[in-house]
């Protein structure tokens, strides 16, 4: 897991994202950009990453079936939004919006028309 993290020293962090659903899982992001909206102007997502590091996993993810579902199913090398409320008190995630682009193809796996380009 230390070896996960020193990875940051090189333009991503990792974050593990216990999924609170139906089948309680562990996946660990590397996340390459995070920001926070609304709430407090004065906290960045940086400050929020750094305030659940000491836990494991950093953060609870719960949210809707079918999004969890998508982090559930996600593979290695797969590109993943989210969006959601975060409570760094409690490590809570609730999530809103939950995409899953994989990189060999253009389309996402949210059940909708709309394609979105590989990044």
């Amino acid at each position: 897991m230390q070896a996960e993290r020193k990875r940051g020293a090189v333009g991503f962090t990792v974050v593990s994202l216990g999924l609170l659903g139906s089948r309680p899982a562990t996946r660990f992001l590397a996340v390459e950009e995070a920001r926070t909206i609304g709430g407090d102007p004065g906290v960045l997502a940086k400050d929020v990453l750094d305030a659940v590091r000491p836990f494991e996993p950093d953060l609870l993810v719960s949210g809707p079936a079918s999004m969890l579902e998508r982090l559930y199913a996600a593979a290695g090398g797969d590109h993943v939004a989210l969006e959601g409320l975060v409570k760094v008190s409690s490590r809570s995630y609730f999530l809103r919006e939950a995409l899953v682009i994989s990189p060999e193809s253009t389309t996402t796996t949210v059940p909708t028309s709309t394609t979105l380009p590989a990044p």
